[in-house]
């Protein structure tokens, strides 16, 4: 388990921090490289000053909705059902003469 922990001086008092992780497979580079994004953009986030925040979580916001899955239902309407036609009825469209 990594956990991490800190704290700062904030606008209304004090701020405290605690990063947690349990890693589920051995710890290695390609597992350990997104954990360190993550702790680094929270840090990142940690430093921002408070009129920064609503940008920022317009942008997660943003971020959050691109990259949500596409649920099980909206692909089951986008699929394209093919059946054969019936002719019912013919139509003659009528003709109209153009004059000058």
């Amino acid at each position: 388990m990594l956990t991490l922990q800190w704290s700062r001086e904030a606008s209304e008092g004090d701020l405290s921090h605690r990063f947690s992780f349990t890693f589920a497979e051995p710890l290695s580079a390609p597992v350990l490289a997104p954990i360190c994004m993550r702790l680094l953009a929270h840090l990142t986030l940690d430093q921002l000053p408070d009129a920064a925040l609503t940008e920022v979580l317009t942008s997660l916001n943003s971020a959050w909705m691109f990259y949500q899955p596409v649920r099980a239902e909206f692909q089951e309407t986008a699929r394209i059902r093919k059946g054969k036609g019936k002719v019912v009825r013919r139509y003659n469209r009528p003709t109209y003469a153009i004059e000058e």
